[in-house]
């Protein structure tokens, strides 16, 4: 009798396990990163072929691996076992769908930027526990009626998630879009390392470069800026946006964003006209950008000719399924999880992603990745080409946005992920590399070179601002250099002077406004700031005057605020 009762026990386990562990697995491994995939694919540089089968055979083994400890489990285990996964399941879609607030999609960057305050992480992880605490408790009591009553009520929470988590991607099939990997042309690695005989423009964006982390780096490394000889260092400087988007297509083309168009609007036809780029091409430059899609451009089938390294993309290899397959995973319990345990999953972001996706020119030419460690390698060691045609590189990384790597250039772990001054000096050691070489040339003196961020650390995505933003700035004209060692100046300087800076410094006849080096640092300007919160479905820019010295913001004003029921990267 009692083996005919557990085996009895054991069929009824079926159901519950499969379901269970069914949710599960499509909860982590399949519904949420085909869900974030077709929803963002304008973002992803692949297609669906190169990670979804691997996350598909990921869920089928955890759900094996689920389904094996439900099912063969003791009794006395299996019960507190199936409440414990059954409430996963279930807060791993409610997470998703109504915890997270307005954190977008697909933020791997820092908790701060999120808008979430420490009272919302401890109330959203006592929830969590709580939840589950509560079940595998009741899954202790030895009543017929409280086990039934457990029992159906694990197998609601799981058939719920599952499909709750499946309508959302099914949702979305065919309505994607087509996605960034979809284009013929692409930005290459071409011309990476050419110097110009005769004139030189670099330009260096260092992402979220934030004034205050160029001062920490300063004090925690003293050294890190002694290459920078005959430069200046403008302390007193901001971006006119605060994010990457639509910071960097203005920094290229001095055209600015309408918050009434969308993002693909805007940059699909943002390097049209004469902008800095073609008066450069017209002055016999040859013009490199090294920057990221999404972000900076839809598509380079919308990048004019001018733009020496856009190139027609031959083949595609994927580096690493697994790596990538993974990180989408990763992106998936990113979302997934409470917010104390989002921070795991802080280095998993598109970029990321991206990174394992190689397009290769005709020439035999690999796209550009804006990571530190692969845009330093690429670099590294190499034997620069000195050519007689003019040169204009504008060449952006991820710098600031976590510390990715740390000195040796491995994955940083711990606190060196929070040190912003280890993301600088990584930062750093690419643009140094330029500098030695420019030196060894001997065109270092004759060339112009900025560095800077494309916005400052934007502290709150989800609200105005609230204390000043600065973007540190350091700048070389033509004719600076040899041994002259860095100059520190409080000119009061923007991101809008930075093209009248390089076309003064390279006589060249365009009127651009005004050059850093013709603002006194006693004369007192007003600037402007443009602010736009970065949420998932709604939108609020801010214009702000800013009179006087940016550090100071009783010196902030704000001028007009705007609301649009859209998101900025839509």
């Amino acid at each position: 009798m009692e083996k005919t009762k557990n085996k009895t026990d054991r069929k009824s386990r079926i159901f519950p396990a499969v379901l269970t562990a069914l949710s599960f697995a499509v909860a982590v491994f399949i519904a949420a990163p085909l869900d974030i995939y077709l929803g963002n694919s304008e973002e992803f540089v692949f297609g669906l072929s190169d990670f979804f089968p691997l996350c598909i055979l990921f869920g089928l083994l955890s759900g094996a691996a689920v389904f094996s400890l439900l099912f063969f489990t003791p009794d006395k285990v299996y019960r507190p076992l199936l409440a414990l996964f059954a409430t996963t399941d279930f807060l791993l879609f409610l997470q998703s769908s109504a915890l997270n607030g307005g954190m977008n999609t697909l933020a791997g960057d820092e908790m701060a930027g999120t808008g979430i305050v420490s009272s919302a992480i401890i109330f959203n992880f006592i929830l969590w526990i709580l939840l589950k605490a509560l079940f595998i408790g009741v899954a202790f009591v030895r009543k017929n009626v409280v086990q039934f009553f457990l029992r159906y009520v694990c197998i609601l929470m799981a058939a719920i998630s599952l499909i709750m988590m499946l309508i959302s991607p099914l949702s979305r099939i065919g309505k994607q879009d087509s996605g960034v990997g979809a284009g013929t042309f692409f930005l290459s690695k071409a011309n990476l390392t050419d110097i110009s005989s005769d004139k030189n423009v670099f330009y260096f964006v260092v992402d979220r470069f934030d004034e205050e982390f160029a001062e920490e780096a300063a004090e925690k490394y003293p050294d890190i800026y002694s290459s920078l000889t005959g430069f200046t260092w403008f302390q007193d400087n901001i971006s006119l946006y605060g994010h990457t988007f639509p910071s960097v297509p203005f920094m290229l083309t001095l055209n600015e964003y309408d918050a009434e168009k969308s993002r693909a609007e805007n940059l699909n036809g943002i390097y049209d006209g004469d902008t800095p780029l073609k008066t450069l091409a017209d002055n016999g430059y040859a013009v490199n950008l090294y920057t990221q899609a999404f972000y900076a451009y839809t598509d380079a089938k919308y990048l004019p000719d001018h733009i020496s390294n856009k190139e027609i993309v031959d083949y595609k290899k994927n580096t690493s399924p697994f790596g990538l397959s993974f990180s989408m995973v990763g992106i998936s319990l990113y979302r997934s999880l409470p917010f104390a345990a989002k921070n795991i999953f802080v280095n998993i972001n598109s970029n990321t992603c991206n990174g394992y996706i190689k397009s290769v020119s005709r020439t035999g030419y690999e796209n550009y990745s804006t990571d530190n460690k692969d845009a330093y390698f690429s670099v590294a060691d190499k034997e620069f080409n000195v050519k007689t045609e003019k040169n204009f590189s504008f060449i952006h990384i991820v710098g600031c946005h976590s510390s990715d790597y740390d000195d040796d250039w491995n994955r940083a772990k711990g606190e060196d992920r929070h040190d912003m001054a280890l993301a600088v000096k990584t930062s750093f050691k690419l643009i140094d590399e330029y500098i030695e070489k420019m030196k060894t040339a001997g065109v270092y003196d004759g060339a112009t070179i900025i560095i800077t961020g494309d916005h400052s650390a934007p502290v709150k995505d989800y609200t105005e601002v609230d204390g000043p933003r600065l973007t540190a700035l350091f700048v070389k004209k033509s004719g600076d250099g040899g041994d002259t060692p860095l100059k520190i100046s409080a000119a009061q300087v923007s991101h809008e002077d930075i093209w009248g800076t390089i076309v003064k410094s390279e006589g060249i006849a365009a009127d651009y406004g005004d050059s850093v080096f013709d603002i006194a640092e006693g004369e007192n300007r007003e600037r402007r700031y443009v602010w736009q919160t970065y949420m998932a479905s709604s939108l609020d820019q801010y214009v702000y005057r800013i009179t006087g010295a940016a550090k100071d913001f009783s010196n902030w004003e704000e001028k007009s605020h705007v609301h649009y029921d859209k998101c900025l990267t839509d």
